[in-house]
């Protein structure tokens, strides 16, 4: 109707004044009907290209997980690779797999071929060596070819990436430093929590006390919290130490040391600022035990034992910040705990694998109390040494300290 109103509204005696040929009009009328013809024959040809691409959907899916997936250093990680043929017809021709080299990965299938049928899926496991380059490009890139067939019969060549990521381990992610303890027989046992906790978070100069020089850690953290030698820590300046490395894994605030201290608020506070600033990843890692409370539902033992926390959806205040507390001590302690009754197990286990005459009495916290027969000591020893020190594998070496007497309390 468009076309018609134009085609009729301009005289010829307009046309001619404005310089044009009789003729011009009618052509335009053409043009936008060969224009919309133009557009079906353009709109008709892509509905065909979709229905031919429809029909040679690339049936191929493939995925790849590494472990781990993040690296502190170059190094080696597990690679699993799963190809699938999701498509509804056998493929005519195998699937080749090949490594980040373009080298054929020939434990895959038979010389690196896998034919697959429809709904079948194929899995390649091995290794691969992570190396700086990897880590800067952030993924591990293995790929696959193989011939898809149209429908005409032509065969078409395929290559597909399989594509994980790779990334440098960070300080929230750390836990490639593991954590360790200082069981004692018969001990007051008390540093067990504090070792562990400050390990597990990354902090390179305690982690250099613990095995290097085997210093106090109490003395340790009151040397680099006021800023003195070691040698000229007092018992109060340790005392205090030992209450901020206790009160930080316990999520204790400025107003609790204040009150265990007998200090001022602000005195407790920045105790607890230059701590942190001292070892901030013991900070990350204490709140990233937090949030993972808060996503989880709960937080683990390196053991991998449960620890539920359904305060930390409380609408009480109390609850909640109990909640965050139980987080971020879980973990600690409850490794710890782990650990002391792995290694309680163990030594009870050797006492009665070798017919021994001496007995496991207790397991309190971080010390096992043993009963021994006078002509059975050194060999006990030898066995609380070798099974407790290797209750657990960790990066640091477990330590333990041995006392005896003629009773606990001499023993103590």
């Amino acid at each position: 109707m468009e076309r018609m109103t134009i085609g009729a509204s301009v005289p010829i005696s307009r046309r001619l004044a404005e310089g044009r040929k009789g003729g011009f009009l009618r052509p335009t009328c053409m043009t936008k009907r060969k224009g919309l013809i133009l557009c079906l024959v353009v709109a008709a040809l892509m509905l065909l290209a979709g229905a031919a691409v429809a029909s040679e959907v690339d049936p191929i899916v493939c995925s790849m997980e590494l472990d781990p997936n993040k690296l502190a250093a170059p190094g080696t990680v597990n690679v699993t690779i799963t190809i699938s043929n999701s498509g509804n017809t056998d493929m005519k021709d195998p699937v080749v797999l090949y490594d980040p080299a373009a080298q054929i990965v020939s434990d895959f299938g038979t010389n690196g071929a896998v034919l697959l049928k429809a709904g079948e899926s194929a899995t390649w496991t091995g290794t691969y060596d992570v190396n700086d380059r990897t880590l800067e490009n952030g993924a591990v890139v293995y790929f696959v070819k193989y011939t898809l067939y149209k429908d005409s019969g032509e065969a078409v060549d395929q290559s597909q990436p399989i594509r994980a990521a790779i990334s440098l381990q960070t300080a929230e992610t750390d836990m490639d430093v593991k954590r360790t303890i200082s069981p004692t027989v018969a001990g007051e046992g008390q540093e067990v929590v504090v070792r562990y906790d400050i390990t597990n978070s990354g902090t390179v100069s305690l982690t250099d006390v613990t095995i290097e020089e085997n210093q106090d850690i109490h003395a340790r953290t009151a040397s680099e919290v006021f800023g003195i030698p070691m040698d000229e820590v007092t018992s109060t300046q340790r005392r205090e130490a030992k209450a901020v490395n206790f009160g930080i894994i316990y999520g204790l605030s400025a107003f609790g040391l204040s009150q265990d201290l007998k200090i001022s608020r602000k005195q407790a506070q920045e105790y607890i600022d230059r701590y942190f600033a001292m070892y901030p990843r013991v900070k990350e890692f204490l709140d990233g035990e937090v949030e993972k409370g808060k996503t989880d539902g709960y937080v683990k033992t390196m053991f991998n034992r449960i620890r539920p926390i359904p305060e930390l959806k409380s609408s009480n205040f109390m609850q909640r910040n109990f909640g965050e507390r139980v987080a971020m001590n879980s973990p600690i302690q409850g490794t710890a705990a782990d650990i002391i009754k792995i290694a309680m197990v163990r030594v009870n286990m050797k006492l009665k694998e070798k017919q021994m005459k001496s007995r496991l009495l207790l397991q309190i916290h971080d010390e096992l109390l043993i009963e021994t027969h006078v002509d059975e000591f050194d060999e006990v020893k030898e066995i609380l040494k070798n099974e407790m020190m290797n209750a657990a594998s960790l990066r640091v070496p477990l330590s333990i300290d041995i006392e005896q007497g003629a009773s606990w309390y001499e023993a103590k």
